[in-house]
């Protein structure tokens, strides 16, 4: 069977690098995403078991997100991370 993929949300290049690294070293595929925005974009080609996602970005905040969430999409489960 293949590995879960993750998604990871965050706003900080370095944050996404690292938790991307750590989840592939764990045996996750994973797709990393800048913005709330694009990742809502990327669901239509894109199934993760569960995402990763910062409370604090412009545009679009993980809350915001998470509310976005359950209006259009089936109990994609949510980390939600802060700094």
């Amino acid at each position: 069977p293949s590995a879960a993929r993750v998604a990871v949300v965050d706003d900080e290049a370095p944050v996404r690098v690292a938790l991307g690294r750590l989840l592939r070293l764990a045996g996750y595929e994973v797709d990393t995403f800048e913005s709330g925005a694009a990742f809502l974009a990327s669901l239509v080609t894109v199934h993760p078991a569960c995402a990763i996602v910062d409370v604090h970005m412009p545009s679009l905040s993980g809350l915001e997100l998470q509310a976005r969430l359950r209006v259009s999409r089936d109990r994609l489960p949510l980390i939600l991370i802060t700094a």
